[in-house]
């Protein structure tokens, strides 16, 4: 009977350590996985922060340098119709006084002429 009760009680003893040890690692396991998945995940949701950060930025210095080309083509653009303005408004004018200085002296002369 002591046998009996010792062999009893021995394997009652290694069911409930080896019971606990399993818990104890099932334990360890699931937050090891935990804890990898947590760290997985963190990381996953930081890369695509930062790619979506980076895409955000990106399309910001597009839109920010499309606008600065543009401002600087209305500019050029401008600046090239004023110049194109100055050059024909000068030719005009200049065409026009010398059309007058022309006409002005065609009467001189005729009159100069009828005096002489």
């Amino acid at each position: 009977m002591i046998r009996e009760i010792t062999t009893y009680q021995s394997e009652a003893m290694i069911r409930e350590i080896t019971t606990y040890q399993s818990e104890a690692m099932i334990r360890e396991i699931t937050t090891y996985q935990s804890e990898a998945m947590i760290r997985e995940i963190t990381t996953y949701q930081s890369e695509a922060m930062i790619r979506e950060i980076t895409t955000y930025q990106s399309e910001a210095m597009i839109r920010e340098i499309t606008t600065y080309q543009s401002e600087a083509m209305i500019r050029e653009i401008t600046t090239y119709q004023s110049e194109a303005m100055i050059r024909e408004i000068t030719t005009y004018q200049s065409e026009a006084m010398i059309r007058e200085i022309t006409t002005y002296q065609s009467e001189a002369m005729k009159q100069t002429e009828r005096t002489n």
